[in-house]
């Protein structure tokens, strides 16, 4: 059977509960987010930093993101946009896949975009509720110094750098 209106918006809450968990500093609402045996994947972070790397289960996943909520909550805001994202599955499972970017919180000049990525999901309805089975982030690798790229992101570097 295909998705309800009513399950695209519940997947979308679900994206929203998981965010909001991280930037006010929700442990619980976090761990909640997935199933029992749900794992949350990160790649593209420097070796040791806080997400990096795979957690499976509740057990795993809520010192990590203790860990984690330490020096981002309150301090960063996490963003997925529902026109980027692309759900396909059934009333069951399924895979949804988009953008997601974090901002630094605060007042210009110390805030703005520091990551940008992309997630792979699996998303289970569990007891009537969407769980994520799965989550995978892969943060975008930052451009090589020297090597030439798009005028418009040179622009914007040079802007930056006087500002």
């Amino acid at each position: 059977m295909a998705l309800s209106a009513l399950d695209y918006i519940e997947i979308y809450q679900l994206h929203s509960r998981f965010n909001l968990s991280v930037d006010l500093g929700d442990v619980e609402g976090y761990v909640s987010t997935f199933t029992r045996s749900g794992w949350f994947e990160v790649q593209g972070l420097p070796e040791g930093a806080p997400a990096a790397g795979r957690n499976t289960g509740p057990d795993e996943i809520r010192p990590m993101v203790k860990k984690l909520m330490a020096g981002v909550a309150g301090h960063s805001r996490h963003f997925v946009s529902p026109t980027s994202m692309l759900i396909e599955g059934d009333e069951n499972e399924v895979k949804s896949k988009g953008y997601l970017f974090e901002l630094r919180a605060g007042v210009v000049p110390n805030t703005g975009v520091y990551l940008t990525g992309i997630f792979h999901d699996v998303i289970r309805k569990v007891d009537g509720k969407w769980l994520f089975a799965s989550r995978s982030v892969r943060f975008d690798p930052q451009p090589e110094a020297g090597v030439p790229t798009d005028v418009l992101v040179v622009k914007f570097d040079e802007l930056n750098r006087t500002a």
